[in-house]
Parts: C-alpha cells; structure tokens; sequence
C-alpha cells in the first residue's frame, strides 16, 4: 500500500506539474500573440499617420501653389484619415476662405475648436469672421473665450472693446480700455488711442478726445476713417482751424466722400449750414463708396439734423483692423 501511495503522489505530482507547464506555455503564446497584434495595430496607425501627413503636407504644398481645389481635395483625404488633429481643420478652413466658402471656414474653425478648444489664434480668426457676417454676440463671446485663455495677451482686450463700440455700447468698450490701461504701462500705440479717442467722442469728451487723437504718430491705412473722428473732436472742441489744416494734410489718405464729409463738418463748426449741408450731399454723392458716412450721421444726428438722406449704404463695420487678422 505504502508503494501504491508513493506511486499516486507521483502522477499527481507530474500531472499538475504538467498543468502548470502547459499554463505557462499557453500565457506565453497568448503574451506572444498579443505583443505581435501590438505591432501589427502600431505599425498600421504609423502607416494612417504617414498617410494622414503625406496627403497633409500635399495640401499645404497644393494651397501654396495656389492650387485650392486641389489643396481642399487632398486635406480632406487627410481628415478622413486622421479626423481627430485640429490642424488639419484649420488648414481646411483656411483653404475654404481662399474659396470665399465662408459658411464653410467657420464649420472648420469650429471643428478644429472641438480637439483643441484653447486654440487661441482659431478663436480670434472664428471672432473676426462671424464679424463679417455681423453677428457681433458671437465675435465677442469668442474673444472673450480667447481672454480666458491667455489674458497675458492685452490686445485681446483692445479687440473686445473695439467690438462693444461697433455694438454701440461705448460703457462696456471704456471698461475694457481701462483693465487694458492697468495691464499696460504706460499704455499707447496707435489701436488703443484711435479707440479711446473714439469712445470719449461718444461720451462727448472732447478736449479728452482730441488729447488721444493728438497722440497717434501715424495713421495707419485701416485707421485712416477714424481722421474724421479726430476732426470732429477738433470742431466740438472749437479748434475749428486746427481741424480743417489736419483735413487738407490728409486728403490723399481719404476716400473722396469722407474727404467731403471731412468738409462738411467743418462748415458745421463755422456755423454754416448751408455750406455743410452742400459738403455732405456732395459727399453722399460719391455713391457711399464707405458707408461710414451715414454711419457716422446717424450717430451724430443732432449735431446735423435734416441732413440724413433717405439714400442709405450698408451698416458700416465700426472696428479696427484686429493685430492679429491677415
């Protein structure tokens, strides 16, 4: 009995010793299987990646050879590759505003906000087109957006103010200027001084206005509008002379009907209406080639009453060149 013991601890022994090998055989093979379906799943995302940037770096060389279609052709293979790099979108927007497909830009700009919703510059260049299509809530939400993220940034508070002023809420423009002011030390440059003089214009500020517009050294082509504000601020203020000297220095950077209207309020400070009111129809004349005119007398409609025709141009986008649009 001893010996048959002896030989069934033995079998025993050998059979879960058997087990055991067989285990270990069968987790190594399935480590093996794993690690060889690892490289097969990495080496097929190496390959989707160096499709996704061929058919990228193609778009990129396509869009530069000003070859739209063809760059819009070969980014969107790139998205369908790899549709989670915000890059690729961008560059998909850019390419659709090279196509004046607006619509379709901002769908990319967003798209590429969805995988990477602190993309500051995206923020700001979505702001700056839903501008064009005049939604100024939604410009202002985006860069307010872009604030939080990068509030080190103090041009993003000039462009917030500048589009309060456009949405005619001058309260909430000053506000931004004055948070711009304690970031900045001491604060200038030509945007922010065209700004506050425009918004002290509004609050009727004169002296206050003509000492910020007094200040800018060089007037800019896109702030070259706001010399009939400085000019107005000059007549309000009574420096009437000053206003029309600064008129005829800058006549070639005027556009013929705000070079006109530049006239014709200077005849208001005169205290000549009649004179005023030939300027500002000869101005109108022009064909409202800015509509910066009816703009700026509707603003003004009690400083020019009855002048206001019934002939009215589009709403004149009453902002600044942001620093950061191309």
């Amino acid at each position: 009995m001893k010996n048959v013991g002896k030989t069934s601890g033995f079998y025993v022994t050998y059979f879960y010793r058997d087990k055991l090998i067989l285990l270990f055989i069968l987790l190594v093979g399935v480590t093996i299987l794993n690690s060889c379906r690892s490289a097969q799943e990495s080496r097929k995302r190496e390959i989707f990646q160096e499709a996704a940037m061929k058919n990228y770096s193609m778009a990129l060389q396509a869009k530069k050879n000003n070859q739209p279609d063809s760059a819009l052709a070969l980014i969107k293979r790139a998205i369908k590759i790899k549709p989670y790099i915000s890059g690729f979108y961008e560059t998909q927007a850019e390419i659709y505003l090279h196509l004046d497909s607006l619509s379709q830009a901002i769908t990319s700009y967003h798209s590429a906000l969805s995988y990477r919703s602190n993309n500051v510059p995206v923020l700001l260049q979505l702001s700056t087109l839903y501008l064009q299509k005049k939604d100024l809530a939604t410009a202002f939400s985006l860069v307010s957006r872009a604030i939080s993220q990068d509030g080190g940034d103090t041009d993003l508070y000039l462009f917030a103010a500048a589009i309060r002023l456009q949405e005619e809420k001058p309260d909430a423009a000053a506000r931004l200027l004055t948070h711009y002011e304690k970031l900045v030390s001491p604060a200038g440059g030509n945007y922010f001084l065209v700004l506050s003089g425009v918004i002290h214009n509004r609050f009727k500020e004169w002296p206050q206005a003509v000492s910020r517009f007094k200040k800018v050294k060089d007037w800019a082509v896109q702030e070259n509008v706001f010399l009939i504000e400085y000019i107005y601020a000059l007549v309000r203020s009574g420096q009437t002379e000053i206003a029309y000297r600064i008129l005829q220095q800058n006549k070639q950077k005027l556009s013929a009907g705000e070079f006109w209207l530049g006239r014709a309020i200077y005849y208001y400070g005169l205290n000549m209406p009649e004179e005023a009111g030939k300027n500002l129809n000869e101005a109108l004349k022009v064909g409202c080639n800015t509509a910066f005119i009816t703009y700026f007398l509707e603003m003004h409609q009690t400083d020019f009453p009855g002048m206001i025709t019934e002939k009215k141009c589009q709403q004149y986008e009453y902002i600044l060149k942001p620093p950061y649009a191309d």
